[in-house]
């Protein structure tokens, strides 16, 4: 399956599997692989699709796994991510998002790529954006600014915080802040969050996105009201 997230990125390439139970449809979705990577993992994750058992909320799993939509992924020795992302009524074209993955003993480019740190995430991001600087069309990148990349924790686990400005000769802005939790070996799990504001290609509906201190305002107060549940990892 041939993948392209914006104009700028070169052709990638992805394995989807799919399954169902009764009318619910699950996608299990890879990270996207250059040529080769995809040569040498295609057949891999072709046969390596996690089971999936039905469960409904009054019977408890029968094994660990990961409860999403009525079925229980086994993810075995592998990796399983999951996100949530929202857009606030209140300021347009403004979304935040929540991630986590669980780690397994299996090391493939996907497990490599989902235990990045967070400064790893951001360093890749901003070549993404240095390389768009060579284009000369309305989308092409004017200018990229760090505005924050320091590591700190989040509910009492440690982790790498970015944020950044990006701006389009056309004019668009968009701003983007994540905070990514540093692998422990106490834990298998791994938290992530993000906030997006504006936008860094063409869109009809295009709206500027609020001030940066309003941003960092609400990106503060949302790190600093996060707590571990008592009970989980």
């Amino acid at each position: 399956m041939f993948y392209r997230d914006n104009a700028f990125t070169q052709v990638g390439h992805k394995v989807k599997g799919y399954a169902w139970f009764d009318s619910i449809g699950y996608i299990f979705d890879s990270v996207k692989y250059d040529r080769q990577e995809f040569d040498e993992v295609a057949s891999l994750r072709t046969g390596s699709i996690p089971p999936l058992t039905p469960i409904d909320n009054a019977t408890p799993p029968p094994v660990p796994g990961f409860c999403i939509d009525g079925a229980l992924v086994d993810a075995g020795s592998k990796k399983i991510m999951a996100g949530l992302s929202v857009e606030l009524f209140g300021w347009k074209g403004v979304s935040i998002g929540v991630g986590t993955s669980e780690s397994g003993a299996v090391e493939t480019r996907g497990a490599e790529h989902a235990s990045s740190t967070a400064f790893d995430d951001f360093e890749e991001l901003e070549r993404e954006y240095r390389e768009r600087m060579k284009y000369d069309d309305e989308d092409a990148v004017k200018s990229f600014d760090r505005l924050r990349k320091r590591e700190v924790a989040v509910g009492g686990i440690p982790g790498q915080e970015t944020a950044y400005k990006a701006e389009t000769r056309a004019g668009s802005v968009k701003y983007g802040f994540a905070w990514k939790a540093l692998p422990q070996e106490s834990s298998p799990v791994r938290f992530s969050f993000q906030l997006e504001a504006g936008a860094d290609e063409y869109v009809p509906d295009y709206v500027p996105p609020p001030k940066a201190a309003d941003l960092f305002a609400l990106w503060d107060a949302m790190l600093a009201s996060l707590r571990q549940r008592p009970g989980a990892y």
